[in-house]
């Protein structure tokens, strides 16, 4: 499912009301305001409905599950300029100078866009 912003969300229940629940004239509605050629599809729209009255509101939910604890913004700066300082070290001996394992560093990178 594509992810739609908090307006995109916002307009899609406005919409759903305004047109009397209909799924069509809400993803009619949906094309003429944003000008795109496709509208979410009625299991979209649904899903969305079902939140806004379960809820009150149309933002996403926390996710359960632990948050990565390594992947952090201080981590981060620190792979970042441990690569500027030396470019061609190995994954491996940089994870063990960083003090994190190769899979979190893998990570970082990753984020960072750069990949050994």
């Amino acid at each position: 499912m594509q992810k739609y912003t908090t307006l995109q969300r916002t307009k899609i229940v406005q919409f759903y009301f305004e047109n009397g629940r209909s799924i069509t004239q809400t993803q009619l509605a949906y094309k003429r305001y944003f000008q795109v050629r496709k509208a979410p599809i009625y299991r979209t729209i649904m899903k969305i409905i079902e939140r806004f009255q379960e809820q009150g509101a149309v933002r996403d939910l926390p996710r359960p599950g632990r948050q990565r604890s390594v992947v952090t913004e201080a981590n981060r700066q620190r792979v970042s300029d441990n690569i500027e300082s030396s470019p061609g070290t190995s994954t491996r001996r940089r994870s063990t100078q960083l003090g994190m394992s190769r899979r979190s560093l893998q990570r970082i990178l990753k984020d960072l866009k750069l990949f050994p």
